[in-house]
């Protein structure tokens, strides 16, 4: 279910943390703990603590960005492909587009105030500012080399480095660039270049080659770098003795004699793409996020999380999920997306495809040769079912608790009808790799795989009609709900159908990347997920798609929906999610009232689409069971109000839920509702909050009995619960300190504000009293 006001507006990082994209610049603040780190996709990340921890930052573009430079704590500009120059003045609360005049690659920038600087790029280009980039003018570098980095000592004095040994130096601002002979054999790029002063500075090159001057760059002399056919790209000096830099495949080395000769840093990493210094650190950014700091001892990765491939995931509600793929790894959530924990699967090594799962505690995977592993725990333990295949297995699906569907390739179906105790082979009727399966319902639906082959059940896979895709491209992903489907596959291909697959019409995407998923979370909202972070939306069941600004540069595999959060998985442990897409039932309140032994729960939506209805689930003995099943209204309407009577047969407090259910079985879940039995209050009561959304304060207005003294409040407990039923704040003290000031002794004000609950969001404020609780629903809006 939706929350009013419950929605993001961008694609998150979740794993790994902050982020998994290439890190290409790293930059600080002169003498400060803040700095950026640029890379693929557009990406941008922030450090206040000199890079222990980073927060990913909105660019509104998604270039690569292959440079940047902070000037202050405040003011930094990012450069990349296409021309792009980013600038910001708010420590990147925002960044603003330039005009750079140009569409070339920018590889690097560099100010020497808050309005002058020059940046550098492909073909000899250097362009100028004067005027904080409000205007950037072209330089003659007498250069048809690229230029790959830049610095400056002074407004006047400046060097460039780029292909073929080029090194470039002006002291007059670059009006006039001269060249530089570098002397010694061979000939290597040179990639960055770092000044410690106006004479002393160094430059790093391919195949080992690390340079050094200390004349202000009139001439160079080549250092002695261990492991000469290292690549480097990066070097920064702490003093005019210790140094570091790095590159290709990890390398890292240091110099205490101010470059002349260097030795080996032990580190882990695939790639350093950047190096620089701190206040008080040392920083080194590279490949898939790589981020190493040190403060003086050892280098150490602050980038947590997995790195291994994601091939699926799989969603139990909006909290649980898990995601799985290569060498047996299996993450889990349950909390949306915010953590994911590695769970154990038994010691099992293989690649795993496909999941699926019924509710938090029951899912299914499914993998090479023919795998397939159950949980009934959560994920707390992963047995191994038996499935009598020897192929991978791509795709799995449970339309329900008990009958399952996996696929895999040489056109294998199998198909359990007990949960996978037993597993049997269904015949497909064709030998092509199926990767894709989705189930309706226990009896129909459909399968997807090479050469547009496209397979149709409506009566529990005893039989599979071959449908017309009119395509020969590999399909690897279908979605079914009632008559209409869809399914995406190599080269942007988007099948759609409006009658049960009788007819399959392509839809033009303007795309010739892979699409691998494709997910729907309500009657007209879709998404396809493929090749290099490529993201495809409708809100149009299909007619019509758009891109989504992923700021993924690596390749999704896997989507799901839960709840109104989509989450995405793909290469090298990379997991994204949104929750801006709608689902089928936006949630106005949930309510329950005693009257002597049984409950009366009504609830009240908007804007049902795609909705089957409402399992009413009760608490007992730490469980949740259903008690009941509303089916939702026949037509949508705005607004709709159910109800159900339920008996707790003698509890004094019951706690209650709604598992709303989609057509196509998803599921998410209310927020969890306590109700007191056996007493009409004895005066007591909680009123409304105000206001209500809150976005900084909100406050409540408890009643209190004509039999008791002023300000007692003796026995009682007032407290604010997140949506899944846990504590965030209590407010008992502050119950008691406003009853003590209160001049009338009848009604109580309590307010909250954002240290009470700090995460947008719903909430419910609960007020205990010896023989009664009452509870409100508060809903925190940015």
């Amino acid at each position: 279910m939706l929350f009013a006001g419950q929605l993001t507006a961008q694609w998150n990082w979740q794993q790994p943390r902050p982020q998994g994209n290439d890190l290409w610049k790293v930059s600080f603040a002169p003498l400060s703990t803040t700095g950026w780190a640029v890379g693929g996709a557009g990406v941008i990340a922030v450090t206040s603590d000199a890079g222990a921890t980073w927060t990913v930052q909105e660019s509104g573009v998604d270039d690569f960005l292959r440079g940047t430079c902070a000037v202050s704590v405040s003011q930094a500009w990012a450069v990349g492909d296409n021309g792009r120059v980013l600038l910001t003045n708010d420590g990147g609360m925002s960044w603003s587009s330039q005009a750079s005049g140009t569409t070339a690659g920018i590889n690097q920038l560099y100010a020497v105030s808050a309005s002058e600087a020059w940046f550098v790029g492909d073909a000899g280009m250097i362009r100028h500012t004067a005027n904080a980039g409000v205007t950037w003018s072209a330089q003659n570098s007498g250069s048809s080399n690229n230029i790959n980095d830049v610095a400056f000592t002074s407004a006047t004095n400046g060097i460039c480095v780029g292909a073929s040994k080029t090194v470039l130096r002006t002291t007059n601002g670059g009006v006039n660039w001269s060249q530089v002979s570098i002397s010694g054999p061979g000939s290597y790029d040179l990639i960055g270049v770092y000044f410690l002063n106006a004479s002393l500075g160094w430059a790093a090159g391919t195949f080992g080659s690390i340079l050094r001057t200390t004349n202000g760059g009139v001439s160079w002399t080549r250092s002695t770098a261990v492991g000469s056919g290292a690549d480097f790209n990066s070097v920064v000096f702490l003093d005019a003795n210790t140094g570091y830099a790095c590159g290709e495949s990890g390398a890292l080395v240091k110099s205490t004699n101010g470059g002349v000769s260097w030795s080996s840093v032990a580190v882990s990493s695939n790639g350093l793409e950047s190096i620089a210094a701190s206040a008080a650190s040392v920083v080194a950014v590279g490949v898939f996020g790589d981020i190493l700091q040190s403060t003086g001892g050892a280098f150490a990765n602050v980038l947590s999380g997995s790195r291994a491939t994601l091939n699926a995931v799989a969603c139990a509600g909006s909290q649980d999920a898990w995601a799985v793929g290569e060498a047996g790894t299996i993450l889990a959530t349950t909390d949306g997306g915010a953590t994911w924990t590695r769970q154990a699967n038994g010691l099992v090594a293989a690649s795993l495809y496909g999941a699926a799962a019924t509710d938090a505690q029951h899912a299914w995977i499914c993998g090479a040769g023919g795998l397939i592993l159950r949980t009934t725990s959560g994920g707390a333990a992963w047995a191994p079912q038996t499935s009598g295949q020897s192929v991978a297995l791509n795709g799995i699906d449970f339309p329900s608790a008990s009958v399952g569907y996996a696929v895999g390739l040489s056109g294998k179906i199998i198909k359990t009808t007990n949960g996978g105790t037993t597993w049997g082979a269904i015949a497909s009727g064709t030998l092509d790799d199926l990767n894709g399966i989705d189930m309706l319902t226990d009896s129909i639906g459909a399968a997807v795989g090479a050469n547009g082959v496209i397979l149709f059940t409506t009566n529990a896979g005893a039989s599979w009609q071959r449908q017309s895709s009119f395509t020969q491209d590999a399909l690897f992903s279908v979605t079914l709900s009632g008559d209409n489907g869809w399914i995406c596959g190599d080269a942007g291909t988007i099948l759609v159908t409006t009658d049960a697959g009788q007819t399959w019409d392509q839809v033009v995407t303007n795309q010739a990347s892979p699409l691998f998923r494709i997910v729907q979370t309500s009657s007209n909202d879709l998404a396809a997920f493929g090749d290099a972070g490529l993201i495809l939306r409708t809100t149009d069941a299909g007619a019509s798609w758009t891109q989504e600004r992923s700021h993924a540069m690596y390749s999704f595999y896997g989507a799901a929906a839960g709840g109104s959060t989509v989450h995405a998985v793909g290469d090298f442990g990379m997991a994204l999610a949104n929750g801006s897409y709608p689902t089928p039932v936006t949630f106005l309140s949930f309510t329950g009232t005693a009257s002597g032994t049984l409950v009366h729960l009504q609830w009240e939506t908007a804007d049902e689409r795609f909705n089957a209805g409402f399992d009413v689930q009760r608490l007992d003995a730490g469980r949740w069971h259903p008690v009941g099943f509303v089916p939702a209204y026949p037509v949508s309407k705005y607004r709709m109000r159910y109800s159900y009577n339920d008996d707790p047969e003698g509890a004094t407090s019951v706690r209650y839920r709604l598992r709303q259910v989609d057509l196509d079985g998803a599921c998410a879940y209310s927020p969890v509702l306590e109700v007191a039995l056996g007493a009409d209050g004895d005066g007591f009561g909680l009123g409304a909050g105000y206001p209500n959304p809150a976005a900084e304060t909100i406050s409540f207005e408890v009643l209190l009995p004509s039999s008791r003294a002023m300000g007692d409040v003796t026995g009682m407990t007032l407290r604010l619960y997140d949506a899944r039923g846990g504590m965030v704040s209590d407010l008992t003290a502050a119950l008691r300190d406003a009853a003590a000031r209160a001049a009338d002794s009848r009604r109580v004000t309590v307010t909250a504000d954002r240290a009470n609950f700090p995460e947008p969001g719903m909430y419910f404020i609960r007020l205990m009293t010896p023989n009664a609780a009452f509870t409100r629903p508060v809903l925190r809006v940015r």
